[in-house]
């Protein structure tokens, strides 16, 4: 029996909180669906025509980001994007909120100079540059992402006990045993996640081996029972979800052909 903790939503913007804390964040350069599958280069391979969704697209591990306007006002200058996952989607659950990529950094080269984005809302495909006023779109020479996050699996066995109740899970998240209650015929535990604020999209726990009957969730607390026939000192779990990565490198992006 699982039990599923959705332990956050995109809170104080996402980028800021990542770049601020960065712990457990894994960096790759290389995109990686679980950490023991094979990898694909950054920038995945092309179909025969050149691209997978539009010829203006940008690819950023599986995901292709096109550029849909950009503009220049009294706030600055803007660029508005849409982006689409080319990843499997076969046996995986999605929502129409879920963003399949964040940029960690936006930049421009434009006016003699070079500036950088922001993304002021984080549920909002929109880079915002304040500071570059007054100039149209043939003034720019060229746009870049920087570094970007996209959600990664990861699947970690841990046993806990009395004796050792805190365990470290990694990608940011700690598996602690605040509770143990001898029924009789079963035990019951109950688990806290503690997890980095802005990394973690998702953590699921189920028990590991036989033995293990209903659970349930409170806020951060899971609780799981298992049998007293299974006779050993500590409790094997499986904890899985999903978390933020970084995928380095810089990634062009081209405005050529849309209109300001």
């Amino acid at each position: 029996m699982s039990v599923r903790l959705i332990t956050l939503t995109i809170v104080g913007f996402l980028l800021g909180a990542l770049a601020a804390g960065g712990v457990g964040v894994r960096v790759i350069r290389e995109v990686r669906a679980l950490d023991d599958a094979t990898s694909l280069p950054a920038q995945n391979i092309a179909r025969d025509d050149g691209y997978h969704t539009d010829p203006t697209e940008t690819l950023i591990s599986s995901v292709a980001l096109v550029p849909e306007a950009a503009t220049f006002g009294d706030d600055g200058f803007s660029i508005s994007y849409e982006m689409t996952s080319i990843a499997p989607t076969l046996g995986t659950e999605s929502s129409q909120d879920d963003q399949p990529l964040y940029p960690k950094r936006w930049l421009v080269e434009a006016l003699g100079g070079e500036f950088e984005g922001i993304q002021e809302n984080a549920t909002e495909p929109m880079a915002v540059f304040p500071l570059m006023v007054g100039g149209s779109i043939d003034q720019v020479d060229a746009v870049r992402v920087v570094e970007a996050f996209v959600p990664g699996s990861f699947e970690t066995p841990v046993s806990i006990s009395g004796a050792a109740p805190e365990v470290q899970v990694g990608s940011g998240i700690d598996v602690v045993l605040i509770g143990e209650s001898d029924n009789g015929d079963a035990t019951t535990i109950d688990v806290q996640i503690v997890a980095d604020d802005g990394m973690v999209r998702e953590v699921q726990i189920v028990g590991d081996g036989p033995g293990w009957s209903e659970s349930s969730v409170s806020g951060d607390t899971v609780t799981l029972t298992r049998s007293n026939d299974v006779e050993a000192a500590e409790f094997d779990l499986i904890v899985f979800g999903t978390t933020w990565v970084v995928i380095e490198g810089e990634f062009i992006v081209n405005i050529g052909s849309i209109d300001e």
